[in-house]
């Protein structure tokens, strides 16, 4: 996906460096906050449950950003994703 990025940003949305900067730290951020929230949230739920929510919603995401051109589902995405 990191390789890939650039070339969606660039190629798909059209859009410049700032746009690749900010969803970095889009991402970085929704690393920081699902270190933070993930444990409380996924611990009332038996792992393989909380694996199948969280591939669910990777899936839902991607498929939103491939028929979307907005900038800002595309710093949700990189949000949800990080």
């Amino acid at each position: 996906i990191f390789v890939l990025l650039f070339l969606y940003v660039d190629n798909y949305l059209q859009k410049g460096a700032d746009v690749l900067g900010f969803s970095e730290m889009m991402f970085a951020s929704g690393s920081l906050v699902s270190g933070i929230i993930i444990r409380n949230v996924m611990s009332r739920m038996s792992i393989p449950k909380s694996i199948i929510v969280l591939t669910f919603l990777t899936t839902i995401s991607f498929i939103v950003v491939a028929f979307t051109k907005s900038v800002w589902v595309f710093y949700t995405f990189c949000f949800i994703i990080g």
